[in-house]
């Protein structure tokens, strides 16, 4: 009777733990854009919003 009980919390575990092992596996992602491309559209962006907003450059308020 008590194998009744231990079997099915064994099986949920091991699947469990299978599941788990499988989702460590990780692969890139398809990226549209080079890394050149990135780099190159995050500084338009910010020079962008730069003219949009009024950043604070106060030195007492930048972390170091």
């Amino acid at each position: 009777m008590q194998i009744r009980r231990v079997l099915p919390q064994i099986l949920l575990t091991a699947g469990f733990l299978f599941a788990a092992e499988k989702q460590r596996v990780l692969k890139p992602g398809w990226n549209l854009f080079k890394p050149a491309d990135d780099v190159k559209m995050g500084h338009e962006y910010a020079r962008e919003l730069e003219r949009q907003v009024h950043v604070v450059s106060d030195p007492t308020l930048m972390r170091t």
